[in-house]
């Protein structure tokens, strides 16, 4: 099923385009909580597949929501959520 926009021009219906794929909310309150690793994302959400993660997680990072951070130390890359826009 394919999205459609409301088409509308209201912050409100750009945000509610935005959260509504499932599992946005509950990847997003993960983040609010403190989770920053995928894997403790990942398990924080529950039932939500890798690939899907990963599909939610580079559309939030591409809308700037949150972002990817590499780390030397430990495997792949942490997510950060911007503090304020």
């Amino acid at each position: 099923m394919t999205r459609r926009p409301y088409g509308l021009v209201c912050p409100i219906s750009h945000a509610c385009e935005f959260l509504e794929p499932r599992w946005t909310i509950q990847i997003l309150t993960e983040l609010w909580n403190g989770s920053t690793r995928f894997n403790d994302i990942r398990k924080g959400v529950g039932n939500v597949s890798s690939a899907l993660l990963s599909r939610r997680l580079k559309e939030m990072e591409a809308l700037g929501l949150v972002e990817r951070v590499e780390e030397r130390r430990r495997a792949p890359s942490a997510i950060s959520v911007p503090k304020s826009r």
